[in-house]
């Protein structure tokens, strides 16, 4: 039990002024109530950073509220606080452990599940304004604040012929998809987006700010490649990058039509098998979509090489015959607008999105059978066809053994992927109503397990879930294994004793 003293020297050491303690004693105190101290936290917060914290009437907190992707994630908190260093994190950090507040913390808001990346009634720490860009000196790392979404660091790499191992399209955050793993274009040679990280500054659950790294404090940094938003709030990552040979990559997007699925996965196999293994600069995202309104059907091939060339790994897709292409030399910037339909959001209605994930081995003809049921369960489905805004996305994401390789020579990762190809499936639903929730959430799940069951019974079943591409049900840490689980735990139970991104971290992928 906090007593009105304890909250008083609190808020004191914090610095809050004379005048602002007065306010503090006048708000009830002696009530103790779990009510009363969150408020009480809010209270403090905009006292100390009246020009950070958002509450519910002010002008602002809807747009800030608003941010994530998904409308599915627009939850209102109690109040939004905006730091703008890792000082003021970790002074909202020890605000929010010592009144035992609920909470979230956002990077970018890319998820698109309702509490990972926002809250209903606690506090949101929105990182929207950490925002620096720094190059060293040698020009091999850059140090990348987590308000940045991806589009902002190719942007400033760029004129320096740079870029870095990060996300594929222009809207994705840094935060979460870094420490949920994160696929990118340089994955094959290069390995996942967290296995790029040199170092993290990270805020911890007292409110320290720590560096984490392959010489310091080896067990959190190896805990934050994978393990999300469990154990603190990294406020900047220091990355490696990549040389651009003449500042260009090759890519762009190619579209096939339904008579060309099944080809269109072929290829996609024959790349795994081949290609892949001997060309570790090219990449390829392969989606298959569908959207209600206009009965259309297509499935886009976004492809890319390192060293700003056609490559012939890549003949199996164009040997199809793609109906568009618009494969170039480009800068990384420009491919990734391209991949990502453009700028974050721009022009872009509100939708409610979903996310759902598994893992396969690859199999040119279980690729036909998933295309097919595809097809069978969203294609041909007329109660769907009149959800407004009904669209539907399957891609298919080829890994490579290589990229998990990667990962184990720069300290590992949380992970627990095995080294072989292999397919990460990501479902994409989109709507419009919550009325119709109850239809696209359940036929996402009833999907999905009948490819886990088709791949049990074939013997092409991968236990790992990608945590960026999950839907909130999954069991995404626990698919890592038990080792990498227990040893999760043991880095909790030594950073966070309390279990403060346990208990009041509600949303996200918790440890099992």
């Amino acid at each position: 039990m906090i007593t009105p003293s304890e909250v008083t020297t609190f808020a004191s050491d914090l610095g809050v002024p004379a005048t602002g303690l007065q306010k503090i004693s006048e708000y009830g105190l002696a009530s103790g109530s779990q009510g009363i101290w969150q408020g009480i936290a809010v209270l403090i917060l905009t006292l100390l950073f009246p020009n950070k914290t958002l509450l519910p009437d002010m002008p602002g907190y809807n747009a800030s509220m608003s941010i994530n992707w998904s409308m599915r994630a627009w939850l209102p908190p109690q109040a939004i606080f905006m730091p703008t260093s890792a000082q003021d994190v970790a002074k909202s950090v020890k605000i929010i452990n010592f009144f035992s507040v609920p909470f979230a913390v956002r990077s970018g808001g890319h998820t698109p599940f309702p509490g990972s990346a926002s809250i209903s009634d606690g506090i949101l720490i929105s990182l929207q304004n950490l925002t620096a860009l720094e190059l060293s000196e040698s020009k091999d790392l850059v140090s990348v604040g987590p308000g940045n979404r991806w589009i902002r660091v190719y942007d400033f790499l760029a004129p320096h012929n740079l870029g870095t191992v990060g996300g594929r399209v222009p809207s994705v955050g840094i935060g979460g998809l870094t420490t949920g793993g994160g696929n990118s274009y340089f994955s094959t040679g290069h390995g996942m987006a967290c296995d790029n990280v040199a170092s993290f500054e990270v805020v911890i659950a007292d409110g320290s700010i720590v560096t984490a790294s392959a010489a310091e404090n080896k067990e959190l940094f190896w805990a934050l490649k994978g393990g999300s938003n469990n154990f603190g709030i990294v406020t900047r990552f220091n990355l490696f990058t990549i040389p651009i040979p003449n500042g260009k990559v090759w890519g762009g997007n190619t579209i096939f039509l339904p008579q060309q699925f099944n080809r269109v996965t072929d290829a996609i196999a024959e790349y795994q098998k081949n290609g892949q293994l001997t060309d570790p600069d090219a990449a390829i995202i392969p989606s298959m979509s569908y959207q209600g309104q206009g009965n259309s059907s297509a499935f886009m091939v976004t492809v890319f090489h390192a060293s700003g060339q056609k490559p012939a790994s890549l003949d199996p897709i164009f040997n199809i015959g793609p109906v568009a292409d618009s494969s170039r030399q480009m800068t990384l910037p420009e491919i990734a607008r391209e991949a990502g339909g453009g700028e974050a959001g721009a022009n872009q209605p509100p939708f409610r999105y979903d996310f759902r994930t598994i893992s396969i081995s690859v199999s040119s003809e279980f690729y036909r059978e998933i295309v097919a049921l595809f097809q069978q369960t969203y294609t041909t489905n007329t109660t769907l066809s009149s959800i407004p805004g009904y669209r539907i996305t399957l891609t298919f994401q080829p890994v490579a053994a290589s990229t998990v390789k990667h990962g184990k020579t720069r300290g590992g990762n949380a992970m627990g992927i095995s080294e072989k190809a292999q397919t990460w499936l990501c479902l994409t639903s989109g709507w419009v109503l919550p009325s119709d929730d109850q239809v696209m959430l359940p036929l996402s799940i009833s999907f999905i397990k009948q490819i886990e069951d088709l791949a049990k019974a074939k013997g092409l079943f991968e236990q790992y879930l990608f945590l960026n591409d999950a839907a909130i049900d999954q069991e995404v840490i626990a698919s890592y294994g038990d080792a990498q689980v227990k040893e999760l735990k043991r880095v909790s139970q030594k950073y966070d004793p309390k279990g403060v991104f346990q208990k009041l971290v509600k949303g996200g992928f918790k440890l099992p």
